[in-house]
């Protein structure tokens, strides 16, 4: 796995930003020590920030409301979930989250020390200097999508792992029961939480017409025609609604990106724009 020298020489100019020293407004604190963060940068307030990081001492001299920016420090743990189940072959979509995910480890080892792991899999061997990171780029290139995924059962279990962390899962996202119950998890664990959520264009369109689907986990086969392909879009778009409300709702960052997005946009651009990187 690759990316072009100037890419990573902007990598290098680049550092995480959190938006809370600790815990969250309203539930359990853990005894464990908060993120270790330092004060960084003002962003205007976005919908779902804590109240307790707003700074009111500008909105009583702007009238509009900023919400405090914090630099994860070296002690920060870093926890990168990556969904290899056979959902994400449609599209390629592993291949392209293991991409990603490449490229968030390398920016990642200059806040802390980077945990990657299979999400519902064995956590893999912490990355802590660059001068590691080729073996994770081997060992993501080398995955293969394969077998069924309950994301958000798999997120409650990984959340009883860990306390005041910050969390990036890279997944379709696709959970038949959704993913509010593992939200609640993380937010419980008083994660800082990263939701990228990777689609493919046929999943966001697929094509018109009448065939036959099967599902990639469980082998189910299902005949389809133009009007169950709209209606499955309309339920796609109240799932990922759903998912981005639920998110926001804690406090947490959500991105949905489209694999036909190339990863140095959605790092240098979209992630600026969350404000999750400056």
């Amino acid at each position: 796995m690759r990316f072009a020298s100037d890419f990573l020489q902007k990598l290098e100019r680049l550092t995480l930003v959190v938006r809370r020293p600790s815990g969250r407004v309203g539930e359990r604190t853990s005894k464990a020590a908060g993120l270790s963060t330092e004060f960084r940068d003002f962003r205007p307030y976005h919908t779902g920030d804590s109240l307790r990081y707003v700074d009111w001492r500008a909105y009583a001299r702007l009238g509009r409301l900023f919400t405090k920016l914090f630099t994860a420090e070296r002690n920060t743990h870093i926890h990168l979930l990556l969904d290899a189940s056979a959902s994400m072959a449609v599209g390629d979509k592993l291949l392209y989250a293991a991409r990603l995910a490449a490229a968030l480890a390398y920016l990642s080892t200059q806040a802390g020390p980077v945990h990657p792991r299979l999400l519902g899999g064995a956590a893999w061997a912490p990355v802590a200097l660059k001068a590691a990171l080729p073996q994770l780029w081997e060992q993501l290139s080398a995955l293969a999508p394969q077998g069924k995924l309950a994301v958000s059962q798999s997120l409650i279990s990984f959340a009883q792992e860990i306390r005041s962390a910050l969390v990036i899962l890279l997944s379709d996202c696709l959970d038949p029961q959704g993913l509010e119950a593992g939200l609640r998890a993380l937010a419980v664990a008083g994660a800082e939480v990263l939701i990228v959520q990777v689609l493919s264009p046929w999943d966001l369109e697929p094509p018109p017409g009448a065939f036959e689907l099967e599902d990639a986990e469980t082998g189910q086969k299902l005949s389809i025609d133009e009007e169950a392909v709209a209606a499955y879009r309309r339920r796609l778009r109240r799932y990922c609604e759903a998912l981005r409300q639920a998110c926001h709702a804690r406090g947490f960052h959500y991105l949905q990106i489209s694999t036909q997005r190339p990863v140095e946009q959605v790092v240098l651009i979209d992630l600026r724009q969350e404000g999750l990187v400056a």
